[in-house]
């Protein structure tokens, strides 16, 4: 630098000392941005990123507290809103109806299912049904049977295998009370599939539930928004990351490319 000096102003060049001063300051600038300072100056980048990013997943965390907040609210008012629906249509005792009438047919269906199968009628059927079982296996295996009589007698003893399960079906469906029950409880059944329908088509207009839906929108709407924040953020830091890498391999391939300078 003071050979530097001295050629500037005694070298024939004939530059005043301002003239000096203006390119060593100007040299100097030069020598500032030098690689080492780019690295810290990158490096200075992806910490303030990192910290952004630290920001933004604190972000998505009260938005994602704020969203199942949301969303439980909304459960609750749909909830007690239906209740109330429900009840001003009648649905509980409509329920309690088809209850009351599917319960009364089950217990007669037991009862008299039980009394089929303890009557004699039935237990000759089992019999006679064990019977056909043997027989209906040898009609099959019977090579000297024409494809006719096989069938014939198939159908015979099929019908015979069938006589316990008619016996019980014809004493269950032919008893009047059981047939009153299932009468009443298919009429309750469909009273209160039309109430269901009208009191969600209600439920569909009721006020508190399209503002806590709309509340619950908002909010889900905010954790997709901070999510896309941390991914771009995340973009953000592998690019500087990449960035600053390319530098530190610049560098180190100039220095590797600088000749030796051999002491004297």
């Amino acid at each position: 630098m003071k050979n530097l000096v001295a050629f500037l102003r005694v070298g024939g060049l004939g530059l005043s000392s301002l003239c000096v001063a203006t390119l060593l300051g100007q040299s100097s600038a030069v020598s500032a941005a030098t690689p080492a300072n780019t690295v810290a100056n990158e490096q200075k980048a992806i910490a303030a990123a990192q910290t952004k990013l630290q920001a933004d997943q604190k972000a998505i965390a009260d938005a994602q507290k704020e969203a199942q907040t949301a969303i439980q609210n909304l459960t609750q008012v749909r909830a007690n809103a239906y209740q109330a629906i429900a009840a001003k249509l009648g649905l509980p005792k409509v329920q309690g109806d088809l209850n009351g009438s599917r319960a009364e047919a089950d217990r007669l269906s037991k009862e008299l299912t039980k009394a089929a199968k303890d009557s004699p009628e039935y237990q000759q059927a089992v019999k006679d049904a064990d019977v056909a079982r043997e027989k209906l296996n040898a009609v099959r295996e019977d090579k000297a049977l024409s494809d006719e009589d096989r069938r014939k007698q198939s159908e015979e003893l099929s019908k015979i295998l069938r006589g316990p399960t008619d016996i019980i079906k014809a004493r269950v469906d032919g008893d009047t009370a059981l047939q009153e029950a299932r009468k009443n409880m298919n009429a309750a059944q469909a009273e209160l599939t039309t109430l269901q329908r009208q009191a969600a088509a209600e439920l569909a207009k009721d006020a508190s539930v399209t503002e806590a839906a709309t509340a619950a929108k908002t909010a889900q709407d905010k954790v997709l928004a901070a999510n896309t924040a941390l991914q771009q953020q995340q973009q953000a830091i592998a690019a500087e990351q990449n960035k600053l890498a390319q530098t530190q391999q610049q560098q180190q391939q100039r220095a590797t490319a600088r000749p030796m300078v051999k002491k004297k």
